[in-house]
């Protein structure tokens, strides 16, 4: 079941790939960061909810929220669905585009420190060197090997890094959850929490937009594709494999996002962008090799 649970991620990452796409066609329909994302995480738990209520086949796992799960939930809601699309907004507003996607890429690190502490799962040498290739990677492919791409403002990169951070601590809390909690119905739950956190940065503007045919059917997508579905995949990856290796796998989505953007973008990949994209698949592969001592 293991290859069960790298297939899920994989696929995950391809999906997520596919985010890039979506929020560029709503911020060209005039929606900001803070509207994007409250109709991404809103769409999603309805459709969320509706599909899990369709399909539950009363497998004995007890769904209602208790004292213990409600704050897990709350918490991811809060902290890893409207945080993190808050943060990275903040990142790349102060730092630019490339270096926020550096920084948020760091989420497989505190994934693997935390989840070591928290979850018991070993670090191990072979991990540490499977992140090493996929962060250069990450960086080559962005940066296309010229590191005076990267902008080091102070305020941009602790930005950047709590958009990390909250990347990264989405499997902890997973694992977590889903001790008392059925893992498909917490994750609807918290883009339910999201959604009304992030109600609280809108305005009456922000309805007019949504009213839009274009709006509803791109954000449609956006919920129910690249974060219903592709979240969904995740969770139950994380079933199979450690936490910590569904993070670094789901880094498959950086270039995704730019091999997606050259096919429907018309966007250009240089030499060292393509040299990134092979790093990081190769630190991926790495990670589902064994090897004797």
């Amino acid at each position: 079941m293991e290859t069960l649970g790298y297939i899920l991620a994989i696929t995950t990452g391809l999906i997520w790939g596919m985010i890039g796409i979506s929020a560029s066609e709503l911020y060209r329909l005039n929606l900001n960061s803070y509207e994007i994302s409250f109709l991404r995480t809103l769409i999603a738990f309805i459709a969320g909810y509706i599909f899990l209520k369709f399909t539950d086949k009363k497998n004995g796992r007890d769904n209602k929220l208790t004292k213990k799960n409600i704050l897990f939930v709350i918490i991811s809601g809060v902290m890893c669905q409207a945080g993190l699309n808050i943060y990275f907004t903040k990142s790349i507003s102060t730092v630019g585009t490339i270096t926020g996607i550096v920084l948020m890429a760091t989420g497989p690190i505190f994934t693997i420190v935390l989840s070591r502490f928290l979850l018991n799962e070993k670090m191990g040498i072979q991990k540490v060197i499977c992140l090493i290739l996929v962060i250069t990677g990450v960086i080559t492919l962005v940066t296309g090997g010229n590191l005076r791409e990267l902008n080091f403002d102070s305020i941009g990169v602790i930005y950047g890094l709590t958009a990390g951070f909250c990347y990264g601590f989405f499997p902890i809390l997973n694992k977590k959850v889903t001790e008392s909690l059925d893992g498909s119905y917490a994750l609807v739950y918290s883009f339910g929490v999201a959604s009304l956190f992030l109600l609280f940065f809108l305005d009456s503007s922000s309805f007019e937009k949504f009213l839009q045919t274009r709006v509803i059917l791109v954000s449609t997508f956006y919920a129910i594709v690249p974060t219903l579905l592709a979240y969904m995949l995740y969770v139950k990856a994380m079933l199979y494999i450690p936490a910590s290796t569904a993070s670094l796998i789901t880094l498959l989505e950086i270039p995704a996002t730019a091999i997606i953007g050259v096919f429907f973008l018309k966007e250009h990949l240089g030499v060292m962008n393509i040299l990134g994209i092979i790093l990081v698949i190769v630190g991926i592969a790495l990670s589902k090799l064994k090897f004797k001592r």
